[in-house]
């Protein structure tokens, strides 16, 4: 199967002496060797790339660079540096399983809180066509001083939507709601509300309104 990874890496790492040893005997192309072999290997199968003539001739195919110096290359890396582990017929790189491991477990809890997620949300739909069910989601202006638009007026499924989809919970959209709904949406300072998501935002967005989200953590993980 074609795995696609991006990994970071030292900025300085030209700088380790076992890079600098290949530099000093290989020259500039063991830096593009370097980096096209960790490439290769984290889209190998179980990250091990065959220590056969057929791969040397591969990397000599793409990078222009003969295979004896490749396969002189790959063997410095292992025997010399250390930079590789071989048992005979494949070669891996220890940095590289840590990083594939860590990209993993980071997939695996992303998709563990998209499931959790998707589960909130699915309790909040559950929870808002419940109060819609209980209560008319369709607002009636009764006669009053200031003249009010029924289209600048949202209907409660709008209101309690408009609070999950910015983080914050479903309740909280239905206690706004109900507050200006019950004021003929007149604020606190006798003013009509104009626009309702600003309003929302400006008064309602607070941090006790807020969906408690789980967190995912970041790594950076250094090939060299």
């Amino acid at each position: 199967m074609n795995k696609k990874y991006y990994f970071s890496h030292d900025i300085n790492a030209i700088q380790d002496v076992k890079i600098q040893y290949l530099l000093a005997k290989f020259g500039g192309v063991a830096y593009a060797l370097w980096w096209r072999v960790i490439e290769m290997l984290h889209e190998a199968e179980e990250n091990k790339l065959p220590h056969k003539e057929y791969y040397y001739l591969a990397l000599e195919n793409q990078l222009k660079i003969d295979k004896d110096i490749v396969k002189d290359f790959i063997r410095c890396c292992i025997d010399e540096v250390e930079l590789f582990r071989c048992d005979g017929n494949y070669f891996w790189n220890e940095r590289v399983y840590e990083n594939v491991n860590k990209m993993n477990e980071t997939k695996q809890k992303q998709s563990e809180a998209g499931k959790i997620s998707a589960s909130k949300r699915k309790q909040t739909s559950t929870y808002v066509e419940q109060v819609l069910e209980s209560t008319s989601s369709s607002v009636e202006v009764k006669s009053t001083n200031i003249n009010i638009n029924k289209k600048d007026i949202p209907t409660l499924e709008d209101v309690m939507w408009f609070f999950v989809d910015n983080g914050y919970t479903a309740k909280a959209g239905e206690q706004a709601f109900n507050y200006y709904e019950q004021g003929k949406w007149i604020d606190s300072k006798g003013n009509k509300v104009k626009n309702w998501k600003q309003k929302m935002r400006g008064v309602w967005f607070r941090d006790e309104h807020k969906i408690n989200k789980p967190t995912v953590a970041n790594f950076t993980m250094p090939i060299n």
